[in-house]
């Protein structure tokens, strides 16, 4: 073989052994450079959450401490209230409310007027205090302002005329409020409530009235029209008897 051609040989022998040095000098499968993922959320809440939660339980214990001087510094009283035990259907009566500063329960109860059975409590008295007499069994007619300002001179009144609106056991819920200024606006507190039974009769003229009401037609038929048929015949005999 000639010279030139052993020397072509010869290169293409070096070039395929340094491929296959370079093949197998390189990894089969590259692989990806290793995922950093996301540092795991945590349940438990981060020192700002706390924080948050912190400063919103002190901020609701600070308004209800408010609150709670604004009713523990309200100083005692007393109130006496009358309201009638049994009514009969029809009947008004005035169901009556004394308040005081200094007087005690019975004493105020001596000064009632009104009729009835007379109870008294002590209370929480403040400057401006609101009663409400309410029922669904009875028509409530206040005769006094329901809100009044309080005075250490003499006892505040409230008044209300009740009439029944049905029979059997009925009921009256009375309410004291008071207005409650606190952070610039006006709030109404409720103070004391109370419930009391009424027992409402219906009396033999109202219950003969009650049925005529509910059957005129049936004994206009037939009792009134035979009856008045009967009287105009027999003045008509009488009439022709007495010629």
């Amino acid at each position: 073989m000639p010279f030139s051609g052993r020397k072509r040989i010869g290169g293409i022998v070096a070039a395929l052994t340094l491929l296959g040095l370079i093949i197998l000098t390189q990894p089969l499968f590259r692989t990806s450079p290793p995922r950093r993922d996301a540092p795991p959320q945590s349940s438990e809440p981060t020192s700002g959450d706390t924080l948050s939660r912190d400063m919103a339980i002190i901020a609701e214990s600070s308004f209800t401490d408010a609150v709670d001087r604004i009713l523990e510094s309200a100083p005692w009283g007393n109130i006496a209230f009358s309201h009638p035990e049994s009514m009969t259907l029809k009947e008004t009566r005035v169901v009556e409310l004394l308040l005081d500063l200094d007087l005690p329960v019975d004493s105020l109860k001596q000064r009632i007027q009104s009729e009835g059975k007379k109870l008294g409590a002590p209370i929480r008295v403040f400057p401006r205090m609101r009663a409400e007499l309410i029922s669904k069994d009875f028509d409530i007619a206040a005769l006094t302002p329901p809100e009044q300002l309080i005075s250490h001179i003499e006892p505040t009144m409230w008044k209300w005329q009740i009439l029944p609106l049905k029979k059997g056991a009925a009921m009256l819920h009375l309410t004291l409020s008071a207005p409650i200024e606190f952070q610039g606006s006006t709030t109404m507190r409720v103070v004391r409530v109370f419930e009391r039974n009424v027992w409402v009769r219906v009396t033999l003229g109202q219950r003969i009235g009650e049925f005529i009401g509910n059957n005129w037609q049936w004994l206009w038929a037939s009792v009134l029209l035979p009856l008045g048929g009967w009287l105009w015949r027999k003045r008509r005999k009488q009439a022709a008897s007495a010629k």
